[in-house]
């Protein structure tokens, strides 16, 4: 699966997810001598190693379950920490965190909560109702519209929604390596039959959509602002 993102999110086809999310850390750090950034489930490292590159006078903090992944990041790129962890144990001291960003990855709240500075934001990439429907649509006779208000329902009352931008655009696949790896990095390739990714692998070129958003959610331990919003 590490091969399979990092093939894939090298040919350039969510590069634009990549630089809105640098862009969107930028403007929140602008008045930060030095801020220290997590990417928690950062995977093959693709939006950490960005990131600092983006934010060069920084602490950069990558972390994931995947021992896999972190040995193949830490031989890449040694301008970031990165860590063999879970998130629902982060080995990071309490309330020293300027930025946590989740890109498609599973949030523990309380743990955000504990490393957040006060103010501090966790910037959430996750999917809307279109993303990867064409790969959806080959795999599945019926498909089911992702819930894409899921993450803020789970909000403790000290996270607060603070903006969102959403992003989608059409991928133009070409070749069924491509498919297969972008196959691969979903949840999808554990949860279908042989029979379907063998209709995959017939396959030479594919159009599909992502559509994502990207939401900051700021720590505010002590707000009686809602947390809930909606998102399109």
């Amino acid at each position: 699966m590490v091969n399979a993102r990092s093939s894939f999110l090298s040919s350039g086809h969510y590069a634009a997810i990549a630089n809105t999310l640098a862009r969107i850390v930028i403007d929140l750090t602008a008045d930060m001598k030095r801020p220290v950034i997590v990417d928690a489930g950062c995977g093959e490292g693709y939006y950490t190693q960005k990131i600092k590159q983006s934010i060069v006078v920084s602490d950069v903090i990558g972390f994931d379950i995947s021992k896999v992944a972190i040995q193949s990041c830490s031989k890449t790129n040694k301008t970031v920490q990165w860590l063999v962890a879970s998130v629902n144990d982060i080995p990071l001291l309490d309330h020293q965190v300027d930025i946590i960003i989740s890109v498609f990855s599973r949030c523990n709240w309380q743990e955000f909560g504990r490393l957040l500075k006060p103010g501090g934001i966790a910037l959430v990439v996750g999917p809307l109702a279109n993303h990867l429907q064409e790969l959806r649509e080959a795999i599945y006779q019926q498909v089911r519209p992702y819930s894409t208000d899921k993450f803020l329902q789970e909000l403790p009352t000290c996270f607060a929604l603070k903006n969102t931008e959403t992003l989608q655009r059409k991928m133009s696949i070409f070749n069924t390596e491509t498919i297969i790896n972008l196959l691969t990095m979903t949840p999808h390739y554990w949860r279908i039959s042989s029979d379907k990714k063998e209709k995959l692998l017939k396959l030479n070129s594919l159009i599909c959509t992502y559509h994502v958003h990207l939401s900051q959610v700021q720590y505010a331990p002590h707000s009686s602002v809602s947390p809930h919003s909606h998102l399109s």
